[in-house]
């Protein structure tokens, strides 16, 4: 199978971030693979010790959105970008979902783009025939 992909989608103010993969967690994973792309241009080459990272929500777009959020807090506060995600997703049927993630970053040495913060406008978050898909727009 493929690994998981992203794609963008530029926009005056905004960018909308495209991701597939096999499965739900493929997403979240896909998404910090993205974000780290978005935030930095060049990264310290020594890796930071690992952070573990739980989140819950109403579903998993709003999940996605907490999960995007987190990461633009931990580049805005510590400067530093993902480059490596571990996730792990409960998911209650119409409950709440829940996510369990160790996050490898490094520090961001030349920034690339500021991210003020994801957003619910544009939120997708779908199963289908090719695996499941997202799309998620971060103000920038």
């Amino acid at each position: 199978m493929p690994e998981p992909r992203h794609w963008f989608e530029s926009h005056t103010g905004e960018v909308a971030i495209g991701l597939l993969a096999d499965d739900a967690e493929g997403v979240f994973v896909a998404l910090a693979a993205a974000l780290g792309e978005v935030l930095a241009s060049e990264l310290d080459p020594e890796p930071r010790p690992p952070v573990h990272i739980a989140l819950e929500a109403h579903d998993l777009p709003a999940l996605l959105v907490s999960w995007a959020d987190e990461i633009i807090f931990r580049a805005e506060r510590h400067g530093v970008a993902p480059v490596a995600a571990r996730v792990s997703l409960a998911h209650d049927g119409d409950q709440r979902a829940r996510l369990a993630a160790t996050l490898s970053e490094r520090g961001i040495t030349a920034p690339k783009t500021a991210i003020k913060a994801a957003t619910l406008h544009g939120l997708s978050f779908e199963a289908r025939a090719d695996g499941v898909a997202a799309r998620l727009v971060i103000d920038v």
